[in-house]
C-alpha cells in the first residue's frame, strides 16, 4: 500500500488490512462447537461487512477482545470454567460500549435479574429461532453503534484509545 505522504510503497500488516475492512464483528462464546457452527454462518449471512469471530471458552474470548476489536457479543451462560455471567461482567471492563446477548437453555428470574445488572442487551432461550437471533443481533448492532458514536464523542470509545496518541483498536 502507498504511504501518503512519501508515495512509496510500505508494507502494511495484513491484520490491520482487515481492521480497516471489517465493519462490525461478531464474537460468538459457546462451549458447543456445532452451535457455533450454525451461529457463526447463520450470522455471517447479514452482510459483507460482518466478520463472525469463535470463541469456545470464556478465556478464548477474552483473548479474542484483547486482540480486536468486537462490536458485539454472543455468549452462551453454562460453560465449564468461568460462565457467561462472569464473562459478561469481564467484558464490560474491556469494552463497555459492545452490546451482549445471552442464549441459555436455563431461563428464570434469577438470570433475569443479573441480565439488568450488567447491561445485556438481550436474552434468548435455547433452542433460538435462527431469525430470532438475527433480529435481535441487528438491533444491538444498530444500538451498539450508537453508543460507540456517543462514546467517541467522549473520548472512551470501547475503552481502547491510548492516553496521547490515539493508536488502539478500531
Amino acid at each position: 500500500m502507498p504511504c501518503l505522504a512519501t508515495g512509496r510503497l510500505r508494507s502494511v500488516p495484513s491484520h490491520i488490512m482487515e481492521e480497516v475492512e471489517v465493519a462490525r464483528r461478531i464474537l460468538v462464546v459457546d462451549d458447543d462447537e456445532r452451535i457455533l457452527f450454525v451461529l457463526e454462518h447463520a450470522l455471517s449471512s447479514l452482510g459483507p461487512d460482518t466478520e463472525v469471530i469463535t470463541a469456545t471458552n470464556a478465556a478464548q474470548a477474552l483473548e479474542q477482545v484483547s486482540e480486536v476489536r468486537v462490536d458485539l457479543v454472543l455468549t452462551d451462560l453454562r460453560m465449564p470454567g468461568q460462565d457467561g455471567i462472569s464473562l459478561t461482567s469481564d467484558l464490560r471492563a474491556l469494552i463497555p460500549t459492545a452490546p451482549i446477548i445471552w442464549v441459555t437453555a436455563h431461563q428464570g428470574p434469577a438470570v433475569s435479574a443479573e441480565a439488568r445488572r450488567l447491561g445485556v442487551f438481550g436474552c434468548l432461550t435455547k433452542p433460538a429461532d435462527l431469525g430470532e437471533i438475527r433480529a435481535m443481533v441487528r438491533r444491538a448492532l444498530e444500538c451498539g453503534s450508537g453508543l460507540r458514536a456517543i462514546a467517541a464523542r467522549n473520548g472512551a470509545a470501547n475503552g481502547a484509545y491510548a492516553e496521547e496518541g490515539g493508536s488502539g483498536r478500531v
